[in-house]
């Protein structure tokens, strides 16, 4: 499905983390942000709640929407506007989480920085590869 190929003939910079890295983040990532989730569903409904569902819903979309668009179609740039899309609502959706749960935010922060982090890294592969 995913061009391996494609990823491996790109020019990395050379704050790229090794590719067996991502697999083991992502599971951390996943794990964290699903038991912030499930922290924020518990409890009462009001305003941060809701929003915080809808902003974490609409940020995991564009997060699976990523690999195929840089994958599959190799569109660097439109996976880079995801990719900043998608930190704005993780943003969005620890700042509602915050009202609701510490534990809950605590646990989306590796997050928000891991995409802030990977905004950058995508910037500088499409500056590597013009």
């Amino acid at each position: 499905m995913y061009d391996n190929d494609f990823y491996k003939s790109l020019k990395k910079p050379e704050i790229t983390p090794p590719a067996k890295v991502f697999k083991y983040v992502w599971i951390i990532l996943y794990l964290m942000m699903f038991t912030a989730l499930y922290l924020v569903i518990k409890t009462p409904e009001n305003v941060f709640k809701t929003f915080g569902i809808l902003f974490f819903t609409l940020q995991f979309i564009l997060n699976i929407l990523w690999s195929p668009v840089f994958f599959v179609f190799k569109k660097m740039e439109t996976a880079f506007v995801i990719c900043i899309v998608l930190t704005v609502f993780v943003g969005a959706t620890v700042y509602c989480f915050l009202k609701i749960s510490l534990l809950a935010t605590f646990l989306m922060i590796p997050y928000l920085m891991w995409s802030v982090f990977a905004c950058f890294l995508l910037r500088a592969f499409i500056l590597n590869n013009k």
